[in-house]
């Protein structure tokens, strides 16, 4: 029977009980900073403790309602790193006399905030070698990204952040009588407008990657057990090479007891200039095996009606890509087919002229691996037809 299966994969959960733009909004990595934003306007009226619960308490909620409505994606990482800011801040309290707390409470909170980016840029490496050898791929797939966003807006908040912390320490220093200055009050609106500023610079970025995702091609991700767990950007998994294993087509054209054949490109990114069947393509999220087989078809042959047969299944992997190789076999009564602009270049090979240039970097490796088994079942059953 023909394998049939629905690549129609979820990672996660998300709620369907709020409105779509809501969820969107947990995209912008720097809401997560809103805590701290909720942190520098409760202390302008002078109560820091007050201030300080009311934040961690607001910041814990977003942590709990950005993971349930996410389920298993994860995007915002800057939400950890506020409360772990805020809990600091919170211990340094412990040590620190209530007057300084109380006249450098912004300083020590937006120097605490600096502190843990800094720590976390410094694991970068460490967090990302974690998640490659830990983690399974459904969760490296929404992991990965979301590290990528994180570090990107640290990098800016760890190049705008330690020049107004300077500038906001400079003041409080020379002008120490004057902490009602309406100086002070702008300097400290320096940090929310920093804020606002790059959140903004996010959601156009976020927003330009929307249209990209749009027009971008996803191609289900699959395991070693050949389940889906997900699904992946091809431009994005092309650029990690085999990191990802992903399901292809491919249909092997068979006239008059022969194998059509056709050199790849130059410029063909696996294996260019190999001698390899001219019909292979990625399945797309969203359909199933079959329905890719008709795709590939058509693309070439147009509005043809044509029936394929399964004939194997494996495992493939080389230097460049991982793919889970669906073959089928496309008999020709006439070579009509074979004489289309799409299969200019290719020619009908005889086993014997297949032996005598395998292993000899002439035909693709996938081929190579596929020809033991076409040969002791297809071409075996042709000589004794």
């Amino acid at each position: 029977m023909h394998p049939k299966p629905k690549f129609r994969c979820y990672l996660g959960k998300p709620s369907y009980m709020l409105s779509k733009r809501i969820s969107k909004l947990l995209y912008n990595p720097v809401i997560g900073i809103s805590p701290l934003l909720l942190f520098s306007v409760l202390i302008i009226f002078r109560i820091v403790e007050s201030a300080m619960l009311i934040s961690v308490f607001f910041c814990t909620l977003m942590v709990i309602f950005s993971l349930w409505l996410a389920g298993r994606r994860i995007y915002q990482l800057l939400i950890i790193t506020s409360l772990f800011t805020l809990l600091l801040f919170e211990s340094l309290t412990l040590f620190l006399s209530p007057v300084i707390v109380q006249r450098y409470s912004m300083v020590l909170m937006e120097g605490n905030f600096i502190c843990c980016l800094a720590v976390m840029k410094m694991l970068e490496g460490r967090m990302h070698k974690f998640v490659d050898n830990n983690l399974k791929i459904s969760l490296k797939i929404s992991v990965n990204p979301a590290l990528q966003i994180y570090f990107f807006v640290s990098k800016l908040l760890l190049i705008f952040l330690p020049i107004h912390l300077v500038l906001l320490l400079i003041y409080k220093l020379l002008f120490l009588t004057f902490e009602g200055e309406l100086g002070l009050f702008l300097l400290r609106s320096l940090f929310p407008l920093l804020i606002i500023f790059i959140g903004v610079v996010e959601y156009l970025n976020l927003k330009w990657m929307g249209k990209q995702y749009k027009e971008e091609r996803f191609v289900p991700v699959v395991d070693d057990n050949s389940r889906v767990v997900g699904h992946i950007a091809l431009s994005e998994s092309l650029a990690h090479s085999n990191k990802f294993m992903h399901p292809l087509v491919r249909v092997l054209l068979k006239y008059d007891g022969k194998l059509f054949l056709k050199e790849r490109p130059r410029d063909y990114p696996f294996e260019p200039c190999t001698v390899c069947l001219p019909l292979e393509d990625y399945v797309n999220y969203g359909e199933n095996v079959e329905e890719a087989v008709k795709r590939l078809l058509h693309k070439h042959f147009g509005k043809v009606r044509l029936n394929p047969r399964f004939i194997l299944k494996y495992e493939h992997e080389t230097a460049d890509r991982k793919t889970l190789n669906y073959l089928y076999l496309l008999s020709l009564d006439n070579d009509k087919l074979l004489k289309t602009k799409d299969m200019k270049g290719g020619k009908l090979w005889t086993e014997k002229q297949i032996v005598d240039n395998l292993h000899k970097k002439y035909f693709s490796n996938a081929f190579e691996t596929e020809f033991e088994y076409i040969q002791s079942t297809i071409l075996l059953a042709e000589k004794y037809d």
